[in-house]
């Protein structure tokens, strides 16, 4: 099985070498949410002629692949991505060769959605996401709204993450404190389980003529 770090370079490889940006977002958006919070910023990539990956999930996805189809997107820079469950089931293993068919990419990866997610995070350089704030969310859920981490929000905090994580300076050597009138002092180490034992003897002066 795939290493983790062979799994992100397989995804990467899958997309295009160009900018690519990850599209995520609410699973119940209305047109409205979609044209006015996605559609400038996705109008923008695609006039700089990057790429997209998108999730299989409602809502966003739906809205994002159905917009860039709409909106003449080469399919060459487009892949869907799928974790392991969803590329098992008979309606994605369609709308995979379906899309494989006109030449997007599809990637099936990870066991859950999370997993899934995290991958594609690292094989896309920004994202396009947008989730609902909690007003937003008391004003569509009601009594049921319960606050949780969105897994949009979580792509969001990913992305910072790997980004913090990119921008932290190298270490470097630090040269030891100075201790002018202190005197020098040896550190000694060695096995902790030593096969023999040798006594310590200093090393034997040697006398000089004058010293007699």
């Amino acid at each position: 099985m795939a290493s983790t770090s062979q799994t992100v370079q397989l995804a990467r490889t899958a997309v295009s070498r160009i900018l690519t940006a990850f599209i995520s977002g609410p699973l119940e958006p209305t047109p409205a949410y979609f044209a006015q919070h996605y559609a400038p910023r996705i109008d923008i990539a695609i006039a700089q002629g990057h790429s997209f990956i998108v999730g299989p999930s409602r809502g966003t996805d739906t809205f994002a692949l159905a917009y860039l189809k709409e909106h003449g997107v080469p399919p060459s820079r487009v892949t869907l991505f799928l974790n392991e469950l969803e590329g098992a089931q008979a309606k994605w293993q369609q709308v995979a060769d379906s899309l494989r068919a006109r030449g997007a990419g599809v990637v099936v990866v990870g066991r859950g959605h999370t997993e899934r997610d995290a991958v594609m995070t690292a094989a896309s350089d920004y994202d396009i996401l947008r989730y609902h704030t909690e007003a937003e969310c008391r004003a569509l859920y009601g009594n049921k709204y319960r606050p949780r981490v969105s897994g949009t929000q979580r792509n969001e905090l990913r992305r910072k993450e790997m980004q913090e994580a990119r921008s932290l300076p190298l270490s470097k050597p630090v040269d030891p404190p100075q201790f002018p009138n202190r005197p020098r002092t040896a550190f000694i180490s060695g096995p902790l389980a030593p096969t023999t034992t040798t006594a310590f003897r200093p090393p034997r002066r040697h006398r000089s003529a004058g010293s007699q």
